[in-house]
């Protein structure tokens, strides 16, 4: 009579995108891991104590190449550029709004001409680097453009501060740039070669455990752990892929299960 055991469920993770396969194969092995410092070591079978060796090492490849891909050297620069455009919109937005209340009546019409072209790109601090800086670079090119925006920002003493304000969003979206070809020509080969690396590892850690489950003595021994293991494939076929699969800032792991 055969034995009902349960094994470990199959489960596609080359079909998740980049932060759901690192989240779940670091879940997977501290599953694994936890089981394995509660099961005594004369337990502990010589073939998964190699195989897991094998899952970490590609787990760290595939850690690693994420972070790459996710940051750059160019990163903190685009940020500082970032917040220096900021500072110079909310100044612009300070004297325009301090002119319109206490200026003299020709310092109320030039604010007034730039609060209006302002309001017409309507850049908006928190939006995506590439899209503030666009509007951005529009607007600046509208008010340096013109002489009489020119003038009008002569009146309210704010030249000098869109002039920096268009250098330095130039600047910025240079580097947006920069980094975005960065990641495209290098980190694309790097994380698909640890992607490929780690689903292989996972699909022949899976295989060894259920083969262990199936052949070990104790019927039970690792039932926990497969029990687990499932609750977490289905948890993310039934809750993760189902919400924002885009969205790398989602937080796609479960809550601790008690065993």
């Amino acid at each position: 009579m055969l034995k009902d055991i349960k094994l470990v469920e199959e489960f596609k993770i080359s079909t998740l995108i980049n932060a759901l396969i690192v989240a779940y194969t670091d879940r997977f092995y501290k599953r694994l891991a936890t089981w394995w410092v509660d099961t005594p070591e004369a337990e502990r079978p010589a073939k998964l104590t190699a195989q897991m060796n094998a899952f970490s090492m590609a787990y760290e490849q595939l850690d690693q190449a994420y972070l790459l891909s996710s940051k750059s050297a160019l990163t903190e620069r685009i940020k500082e550029k970032d917040q220096r455009r900021d500072d110079l919109l909310t100044s612009l937005r300070e004297i325009i709004t301090i002119k319109l209340r206490i200026g003299t009546a020709e310092e109320k019409e030039a604010a007034l001409l730039i609060k209006d072209i302002d309001a017409r790109y309507a850049v908006k601090q928190r939006d995506r680097y590439e899209e503030e800086g666009l509007k951005l670079a529009q607007m600046c090119s509208d008010l340096i453009g013109s002489m009489k925006n020119t003038k009008a920002l002569q009146a309210i003493g704010a030249k000098e501060l869109v002039q920096e304000m268009q250098t330095v969003n130039t600047e910025c979206r240079e580097l947006v740039t920069l980094r975005n070809s960065e990641r495209s020509q290098q980190d694309k080969g790097q994380m698909q070669a640890a992607r490929d690396r780690m689903v292989e590892e996972y699909r022949l850690t899976v295989l060894l455990l259920n083969a262990l489950a199936l052949t070990d003595a104790d019927e039970q021994r690792y039932e926990p752990l497969v029990r687990e293991l499932n609750e977490d494939i289905r948890y993310y076929r039934k809750v993760v892929l189902q919400k924002k699969e885009g969205n790398d800032d989602e937080d796609p792991e479960p809550d601790q299960q008690q065993a």
